[in-house]
């Protein structure tokens, strides 16, 4: 069982998600989907690898939201999570046929969505397309991050593997937890940004 090993408060793009996903839109509507095309035989063990120590790294990708029972939604981060993981081999099927079916699995995966009560919010799909060509999909909900973080993410993800195919390993600087930029919040004037933006 996971357990909560920290609760924080949601910054308000996080409280305006959590809005639209508790009012009924959408699923799709607050999900992003990163398709990378890897062209060379993937060692899955070292990728998969590669991702559960970004996990581990970030807690803001073991955050799940809790809004039912309590005054203002707050988001808990468990101690660990495992990433739901989906695996195809397409080899077989034709270029057109191949590419038809990965545009019925994105649309598939976009409805799906999350529950956002449960972490992890994110999962992966590996294809392998050709023999040296594998695509990958990583989907994760929008509160998790914004579009300057997931590239950051990628880049350590991918440092990872090369070092894993290496059999070495990387020293990457410790990352600052998502809790400290909800504490920067917490210390700026609001007013004085709603009366800017207002004016």
């Amino acid at each position: 069982m996971n357990h909560v090993i920290d609760t924080y408060e949601l910054s308000p793009m996080q409280a305006g998600m959590l809005f639209h996903v508790v009012s009924g839109e959408d699923p799709g509507v607050d999900l992003q989907q990163i398709v990378a095309t890897l062209h060379e035989p993937l060692a899955e063990a070292q990728f998969l690898r590669a991702w559960v120590q970004v996990v581990e790294r970030h807690p803001v990708l073991r955050s799940r939201f809790r809004w039912v029972g309590i005054t203002e939604p707050v988001q808990d981060v468990v101690d660990q999570v495992e990433i739901p993981i989906e695996q195809f081999d397409w080899r077989a099927l034709g270029e057109t046929e191949r590419h038809q079916q990965f545009q019925a699995l994105l649309d598939s995966d976009r409805v799906r969505g999350f529950d956002l009560e449960h972490a992890p919010l994110m999962r992966l799909t590996l294809v392998r397309a050709e023999d040296q060509e594998y695509w990958v999909l990583w989907t994760f909900h929008h509160s998790l991050l914004d579009e300057r973080s997931f590239p950051l993410l990628l880049r350590e993800v991918f440092a990872l593997y090369e070092a894993y195919l290496r059999g070495k390993d990387v020293d990457l600087p410790l990352p600052r937890p998502y809790r400290d930029h909800i504490e920067w919040l917490r210390k700026l004037d609001m007013d004085s940004s709603k009366a800017y933006w207002q004016g």
